[in-house]
């Protein structure tokens, strides 16, 4: 969820389920006064309706025709009809498929990852180790005799359309994490993680590492370690369709370790990229490129060997989704939506 650039809360209720035997509208009233006239919302611009169901009876409004953001409680009404559609235990998955012959344990064709929707590839799911469900995805490779790929790591991430961005966001922010590109393949939220300290002395660069350092993105650090700053001021910045980034700022000499991170363009190939560093540490080699699939080529890949799938249910997800805030997650459950129900995994 992204804090509003405005100085005022936006709220919103809808469809509430009540039991009137439990909390009769009088009361209901009452008490959703009080909370109303909290100090804390003096300056939040509110709007609240409370509606009993079945009945369709109203049992409080406050000014329930402004309109409003709804923000992130979109989320809410996407996650409760993606459980509605596809139910708890759909999974989100992300697959390890080998196409060609094997001789001597070599694969004579292309090792393709599929993506459909999976947002599990994460630190949040796996705890420090981003990496571990792609060396998991090294491992059964090796466990399935292959030790070298006379081919490329192809990304097809068809599931979904890609259209990264959706139009009706903010212009110039994507480098934020809570407007991460949205795309069938996703690792680490689709975002690099830096920790930032202090350089050994004054007047030097401040010292930076990328988790995971997979090497795609590039980084040039132009920050500044500073004896006279008080606080550190730093940011990270890139081009919408690139993933050169530039680290500019001051960071305090002294000063304990930050983390903080940024988006990357285009998840397909970042999660590709990282996997083949997994096979490379689990000493199998992709003599090939890593790329995306192109549309010439959808369909072309039917069948192969399953080597390794990642799964992550849709009630995982939601819950997810929804204690975080996480946009991406909502993102990606929309999509995942459209793709079953509509055959177009769209905004």
């Amino acid at each position: 969820m992204k804090k509003s650039r405005f100085p005022r809360l936006t709220a919103w209720a809808v469809c509430l389920l009540l039991a009137t035997s439990a909390c009769h509208a009088e009361s209901l009233r009452e008490k959703i006064d009080a909370i109303l006239a909290a100090p804390e919302l003096e300056e939040a611009a509110l709007s609240v309706r409370v509606v009993e169901l079945p009945a369709g009876r109203v049992l409080y409004s406050y000014h329930a025709d402004e309109p409003l953001p709804l923000a992130s409680n979109a989320k809410i009404v996407t996650t409760a009809a993606a459980l509605d559609l596809l139910g708890g235990d759909f999974e989100l998955t992300t697959t390890l498929v080998a196409h060609g012959s094997v001789e001597k344990g070599a694969l004579y064709g292309d090792l393709v990852v599929v993506g459909q929707g999976d947002p599990g590839i994460s630190e949040h799911w796996n705890g420090s180790d981003v990496m571990e469900p792609l060396r998991r995805f090294a491992r059964e490779t090796r466990d399935a005799g292959l030790l070298r790929v006379e081919g490329d790591l192809v990304a097809d991430d068809f599931y979904f359309d890609r259209q990264f961005h959706c139009p009706s966001w903010p212009s110039d922010q994507w480098i934020h994490w809570y407007e991460a590109p949205v795309a069938a393949l996703a690792f680490n939220d689709n975002c690099v993680d830096a920790v930032i300290a202090p350089g050994p002395r004054a007047g030097g660069p401040a010292d930076i590492t990328l988790l995971p350092d997979v090497g795609y993105v590039t980084l040039r650090n132009r920050t500044k370690t500073s004896a006279t700053r008080k606080r550190p001021s730093y940011g990270f910045y890139r081009k919408r369709f690139d993933n050169d980034v530039t680290a500019k700022g001051y960071y305090p000499l002294g000063a304990g370790p930050a983390k903080t991170n940024f988006t990357v363009h285009d998840p397909s190939l970042y999660l590709a990229t990282a996997l083949r560093k997994a096979l490379a540490d689990e000493g199998i080699e992709v003599t090939g490129k890593v790329r995306r699939m192109v549309r010439d080529e959808y369909g072309k890949f039917e069948g192969g060997k399953v080597l390794a799938v990642h799964r992550t249910t849709l009630a995982e997800a939601v819950r997810f989704c929804n204690l975080n805030s996480q946009n991406l997650y909502a993102e990606m459950i929309l999509k995942t939506m459209g793709r079953e129900v509509e055959g177009a995994g769209s905004f």
